[in-house]
């Protein structure tokens, strides 16, 4: 496996009218936004960035399990705010961080 140091994010994406939510990492969030195919409009909300790739996936991870009891289906959440994603992200980074080794 080689080493991906650049920058990636960890992002929210949705609906707020639905309350459907997803979370996930890319190096490009609105790339991958264009990407997600869904049978409504969704909106980037929030990307924070991670400094690589390792990061950001154990964040996503992280955050996964953190919002777990509001899943829906696979990387999807209901009432997850977007305030509530970014200050859980901040502590998740530094979990990652120390979990991956980039601390």
């Amino acid at each position: 496996m080689r080493l991906d140091h650049k920058p990636h994010f960890v992002y929210l994406v949705g609906n707020k009218e639905l309350n459907h939510y997803k979370i996930g990492y890319s190096i490009n969030p609105r790339h991958r936004l264009g990407a997600i195919q869904v049978p409504f409009e969704i909106k980037l909300l929030a990307a924070v960035p991670c400094e690589n790739r390792f990061i950001a996936l154990a964040t996503e991870q992280i955050l996964h399990s953190r919002f777990g009891k509001h899943r829906t289906r696979g990387e999807w959440f209901k009432n997850t705010p977007l305030g509530k994603f970014v200050d859980e992200s901040e502590t998740a980074i530094a979990e990652a961080k120390k979990i991956t080794g980039f601390a």
